[in-house]
């Protein structure tokens, strides 16, 4: 399915495998993440194991094996299966970081992010638009600017950064997963870039919660008062899958029929009947943001998938009070590569262009500027060394555009610029952004 082109992303004429046109999923359609059973060809493997949510006790789970990692509700990496499958002592539940709880916040609201495989460009393209989607109705952000994620270990010497990455997957048969809240070092969040009608975007919104802080909306503690859960209809296999977390202390404001984070009515059912296994006790009617053109869709039943509910957004703000609110949005976007046909003999400069129409202002604010500074320079395949130094100084201005220029037999030159920009009411965000030059 294709989307509409977002504007900071075509600015950046990095992503022309994700299309432009196409009209927002049905309402059908959509509900297929939300239905899919995440069942492989192979049967499952569940297995029994031990885990602590929240604040509570080390509770006996069970959960699926899926080649060494211990998945939950289909979609939720709880750690390794063999940790998992230990009764481990609560020191030990912390110092292995089994402990994966909501608890375990981005700090100043901020998710740090590595540069997805530009071999996976939906991928790329499903996970900015779910980024900004998040990032125009909450206090959280994404940047890949290594100073937060330095920020998060100051004393520690180790390379490994609290960081997200992001990793496509094609198998029809399963959705994408994602460990809930920051977990420490690198956490991976996979998207499927092969589900037919379904909305990637929206499937991503839905992984990123996840990483945010965020369990699944039928798995509350209260849920029995909202919806009805039929595990008869349910195949045997995944009847785990719909646990309650009795001690999940996570629970911001009312039971949301039209969160994102809601499975659908049909999840996990038994082929080939496929009778519902969850049923709404109390009407539903909604209306939702669209996570990749911020458009509104109205929704009349549980699972929606086109992005944050009411729900959702107070849900988020409410794990990250804290947090600054309504500070710009930047994303510097892909890692760019230009090149160029002039000889190597004559000197080349090449245009940047990474102006407003990859940041945003909120709250009624608007761009005020824009400013850079350089990060690393690496120039190579130089024909007479030494190469020439960083072409990029520090700038401020209106616009966030400027030029490099290789000299004569310097064939190749990568630089990484921190671009930062700043809103009106004097709200500042920071991203990181690395630009190849060759020829």
């Amino acid at each position: 399915m294709k989307k509409r082109d977002f504007g900071a992303i075509a600015a950046l004429a990095m992503l022309a495998a994700c299309g432009g046109g196409g009209d927002s999923p049905t309402a059908a359609a959509a509900t297929a993440d939300a239905d899919k059973t995440n069942a492989a060809t192979v049967p499952a493997k569940m297995r029994k194991g031990y885990y602590a949510f929240d604040d509570g006790p080390v509770e006996e789970i069970t959960f699926e094996d899926r080649d060494g990692q211990a998945v939950l509700e289909g979609d939720i990496v709880l750690g390794r299966t063999e940790d998992i499958l230990q009764r481990p002592s609560t020191d030990r539940v912390h110092a292995e970081g089994i402990y994966v709880t909501n608890k375990s916040r981005w700090p100043s609201g901020v998710v740090v992010y590595t540069q997805p495989n530009l071999s996976s460009s939906n991928v790329y393209a499903d996970a900015f638009y779910a980024m900004r989607h998040i990032s125009l109705h909450t206090r959280v952000r994404f940047s890949r600017t290594l100073s937060y994620a330095a920020s998060f270990k100051p004393n520690d010497s180790q390379t490994i950064y609290d960081m997200v990455s992001f990793y496509g997957i094609t198998d029809p048969n399963l959705g994408g997963s994602s460990a809930v809240g920051r977990v420490g070092g690198l956490q991976t969040v996979s998207i499927n870039t092969n589900e037919a009608g379904i909305d990637g975007a929206s499937v991503a919104t839905h992984e990123l919660l996840h990483a945010i802080g965020a369990w699944h909306e039928q798995s509350r503690g209260d849920r029995d008062s909202y919806i009805t859960v039929n595990t008869a209809n349910a195949i045997p296999t995944y009847i785990s899958n719909f646990d309650k977390h009795t001690s999940d202390g996570a629970m911001f404001g009312g039971y949301d029929y039209c969160s994102a984070m809601h499975y659908g009515p049909l999840a996990f059912s038994n082929p080939p009947a496929y009778l519902e296994t969850m049923h709404a006790l109390q009407p539903v009617s909604c209306q939702v943001f669209v996570a990749y053109n911020e458009g509104t869709a109205t929704w009349n039943n549980i699972g929606q998938r086109s992005g944050l509910s009411a729900g959702d957004i107070a849900m988020v703000n409410g794990l990250y009070a804290s947090a600054q609110a309504d500070r710009p949005y930047v994303y510097a976007g892909a890692d760019q590569h230009i090149s160029s046909t002039v000889a190597s003999s004559n000197p080349v400069t090449v245009k940047i262009n990474l102006d407003g129409s990859a940041s945003q202002a909120v709250g009624g604010a608007s761009i005020a500027k824009y400013s850079w500074k350089p990060s690393t320079w690496t120039a190579n395949s130089c024909q007479y060394p030494p190469c020439p130094g960083n072409p990029l100084g520090s700038f401020t201005g209106p616009t966030a555009n400027t030029s490099v220029t290789l000299a004569p037999n310097q064939r190749s030159g990568t630089f990484q610029y921190d671009l930062t920009v700043t809103d009106t009411l004097g709200r500042v965000m920071t991203d990181t952004v690395t630009v190849g030059v060759s020829r």
